[in-house]
């Protein structure tokens, strides 16, 4: 399998690109894309200095920071409903039936580049008080979230919890969700990056 980290392998988003949106069928595999996911995302943000991050786009829409911050805000809150509430009780045929193609929604909804309005809860507010924090509870989050995906001991795609705008989605659905969204926002940042930044030593 290739390799989706930035250093040695192609970035998800090429990955992507060329084999499309594929559903996570085990653990292992939503481990090793939600890991690979992590470092492009903490490479490409730290080699952006903190005058570009808080830069507002000419056009409108929200700085660097504020992407960072709408990412943390839904990695805290998708890993939070993952470990703590998600595995409290089996799906029932029916709810895993009505998960039969949400790789296709997400392809639709998520690599949409146009502009959509997130909801109020997941709204950039400077939750965490500066861009460095912000960066650091995004990082916390997706680490909780992998390190529950590779030592819990229940199948995660037999469990279903509903997403407002997705519907429902089984557990590796949802990890899947989580690199998606990411991604999604990885490139509306690269769009606002205004020089060429040098990478820095890699997060593996």
């Amino acid at each position: 399998m290739a390799a989706f980290g930035t250093s040695g392998g192609i970035r998800y988003l090429e990955y992507v690109f060329l084999v499309g949106l594929r559903p996570v069928t085990n653990h292992a595999q939503a481990i090793e894309l939600l890991e690979s996911n992590l470092v492009e995302t903490l490479t490409l943000i730290a080699g952006i200095p903190a005058a570009e991050r808080s830069k507002q786009p000419p056009s409108g829409g929200w700085s660097i920071d504020q992407i960072i911050d709408h990412l943390a805000v839904v990695e805290v809150r998708t890993g939070r409903l993952i470990t703590r509430h998600l595995t409290r009780q089996s799906a029932t045929e029916d709810e895993l039936a009505a998960t039969i193609g949400a790789e296709d929604r997400m392809r639709q909804r998520l690599r949409d580049s146009t502009p959509q309005i997130a909801p109020a809860m997941v709204q950039p507010e400077g939750r965490w008080g500066s861009s460095d924090a912000t960066v650091a509870a995004f990082e916390a989050g997706r680490r909780e979230t992998i390190e529950f995906a590779r030592t819990t001991p229940v199948p995660l795609i037999d469990y279903v919890a509903p997403h407002p705008r997705l519907g429902p989605l089984t557990g590796l659905q949802w990890l899947l969700f989580l690199a998606e969204h990411t991604n999604r926002h990885l490139q509306q940042i690269r769009d606002r990056i205004t020089y060429h930044p040098q990478p820095p030593t890699s997060h593996l």
